[in-house]
């Protein structure tokens, strides 16, 4: 398994954390009466930094304290 970001794989004897994301996309039906809910996954993550890195602004919207231990 590898960061997304950076492509350093994640170490097999140790510990380490991974960060992983998934989206939702929320579509209407033709008929605009019902909704569907589609989950995708954006990968895995070695590190905030990388994911801080890796998501663009509007991704980041509704996400707090990806910068800083004090939001999490």
């Amino acid at each position: 398994m590898r960061c997304k970001q950076c492509g350093e794989p994640f170490p097999k004897a140790q510990a380490y954390d991974v960060w992983e994301v998934k989206r939702q996309f929320v579509e209407p039906d033709q008929g605009g009466l019902s909704t569907h809910v589609h989950l995708e996954d954006a990968g895995v993550f070695c590190s905030r930094n990388c994911l801080k890195d890796y998501l663009t602004s509007g991704d980041k919207s509704g996400m707090f304290g990806l910068g800083t231990k004090k939001g999490l």
